[in-house]
């Protein structure tokens, strides 16, 4: 394997990184399952990709509108924390 440049690809055990233990306050859930909305701008959601690149991760957060589906905007970063 070393010949040929092959190596093992080690798989991780794993790993709760959800800390459900804490004093922050929960939101309200607005949508309550309701992912399809009648006008535009009635219920936008957003989530966080990882992408691991030879340099170390970024973090791309998306915001995206139920209604049709369209990018409202989106975000790139080296950290996933706030200012």
């Amino acid at each position: 394997m070393r010949l040929n440049g092959l190596r093992s690809k080690i798989i991780r055990k794993y790993r709760v990184t959800t800390n459900s233990n804490h004093r922050y306050a929960i939101c309200r859930n607005y949508l309550n399952r309701n992912f399809t909305p009648s006008d535009l701008n009635q219920a936008w959601v957003s989530d966080i990709t990882y992408i691991q690149t030879k340099q170390g991760w970024l973090y791309l957060t998306t915001v995206i509108d139920l209604y049709d589906r369209q990018v409202i905007g989106w975000a790139l970063s080296t950290t996933l924390y706030t200012h």
